[in-house]
Parts: structure tokens; sequence; C-alpha cells
């Protein structure tokens, strides 16, 4: 998720996009931490979508990571390593 980073906007597209993610799939986005004096942006966004839905959320730099279902296999699949997030082509990109 990468379009407009207002809190509703944000927000809006977790909703729309969760409930297409498949079994061991995951949702990324970009511009985590990002704000403006006019909204907060996703980060409060994200929080807010992870915790009513009881999933969990990896950040590295200002990249996100939404895990839902059995999400410990699915971030060994994508992400073995928090330190290789973005060292080869065939890890996660967000």
């Amino acid at each position: 998720i990468d379009a407009d980073h207002s809190y509703a906007s944000v927000l809006e597209d977790l909703q729309h996009w969760y409930p297409q993610v498949k079994k061991g799939g995951f949702l990324c986005g970009d511009d985590y931490g990002w704000s403006h004096p006019l909204t907060p942006g996703p980060q409060p966004a994200v929080d807010e979508f992870v915790a009513l839905n009881d999933l969990k959320v990896e950040v590295q730099e200002r990249q996100f990571v939404i895990y839902p279902g059995n999400w410990r296999i699915a971030r060994e699949r994508v992400l073995p390593s928090a330190n290789s997030f973005h060292s080869t082509p065939d890890k996660l990109r967000c």
C-alpha cells in the first residue's frame, strides 16, 4: 500500500485489501512514519488496523509488513533475517 498518505485513506486501503490476502500472505506499505500537519499519516491507521484485527506488524525503516494468519510462518518465508530486508532481489521490497 503506497497511495494517499492520509489516515483515512490508509485505513480504507487496509480495510479493502486485507480481505484479499490469501493464507500465508501479507500486506506491505511504505512511509509508515510519514506525517503532515493536516493528517497524522499512515502510522496511526496501520497501528489501529493491526490492533483491531489482532495482527502483527513489523517496521523496517519506513516500510511496514502486516502478517495475517500464522504470521511467524509468513515472516520466515519472506524475511529470513531482519538485516536482509533490502539486501537481495528475492527478499521483500515494499
